[in-house]
């Protein structure tokens, strides 16, 4: 995949990361082996891999135990926190979405993760009942699910006022 596909503004020149590919016009991650610099394409002298689009972009996550995700996503994120004993995080955007648009992708990123959705339900409840004028953010997130090392989950939030959210998918590996 080249790197200024899709209006791509950061990550140009630096490594290349080893769990990342393209298949049929789709950025694949394949997040089924262990979390490296390597794999997620993270200089030596950084702590983050950040590949971020203006334009949403299908990104499918491929997980152990042969789950996947597949999401419109702007922003996918990896950092690395400590040194030889490296943790890894990895955060997924969406671009803004309207309201409709913005609960239906919560509950599709949901049934995919396979966690209930009933944070779904409560969101476009609380979409639902709140004026048009409300600044104050609804943000409700899921439950997690663990995958192999990878404890994931997302989270829906927007206000009101400004008529459109984003979803949130975040996650970390966990030390053995």
């Amino acid at each position: 995949m080249n790197d200024n596909d899709n209006n791509n503004d950061n990550n140009d020149e630096g490594p290349r990361p080893t769990a990342r590919s393209e298949v049929d016009g789709v950025e694949v991650w394949d997040l089924q082996g262990p979390p490296s610099v390597e794999a997620f394409g993270i200089e030596a002298e950084s702590v983050v891999g950040i590949y971020e689009t203006q334009d949403p972009r299908s990104v499918r996550f491929e997980f152990p135990g042969g789950s996947e995700l597949t999401v419109e996503a702007t922003l996918v994120t990896f950092e690395r926190f400590g040194g030889d004993d490296a943790r890894f995080s990895v955060g997924i955007r969406t671009a803004q979405l309207e309201p409709d648009v913005l609960g239906a992708t919560f509950r599709d990123v949901l049934d995919q993760l396979d966690v209930s959705a009933g944070p779904a339900d409560q969101f476009a409840a609380e979409m639902r009942a709140a004026p048009d004028d409300q600044s104050e953010r609804i943000n409700i997130g899921s439950d997690t699910v663990t995958l192999g090392d990878l404890l994931i989950g997302a989270q829906a939030g927007i206000a009101p006022i400004a008529g459109s959210g984003r979803v949130i998918i975040g996650g970390s590996w966990q030390q053995n």
